[in-house]
């Protein structure tokens, strides 16, 4: 019986070490969004976009892919004016 109140705690203090590690990485991730954001707004929210795209991709997969080909189309046709 020891053993088993033994293992439920040691178990208990390895989730509260987790929900703290995954604590500090969400706060990481919200600083550098924040900097990204603040350095490069139009790419960030490009990055963002795509993630989200590739979310619907994952949940509807025609509807994602159907999307993916008119963004690709879309930036295609708007491209075709610009020199470099």
């Amino acid at each position: 019986m020891m053993k088993l109140i033994t293992w439920l705690f040691l178990g208990s203090l390895a989730l509260a070490a987790f929900k703290a590690v995954l604590s500090v990485l969400v706060v990481a991730f919200l600083v550098i969004l924040a900097v990204s954001f603040i350095r490069a707004p139009l790419k960030t929210l490009a990055v963002l976009f795509m993630l989200a795209l590739l979310s619907a991709f994952g949940q509807h997969p025609m509807a994602g892919l159907l999307v993916v080909i008119a963004v690709l189309i879309c930036g295609g046709i708007c491209s075709i004016g610009e020199s470099k």
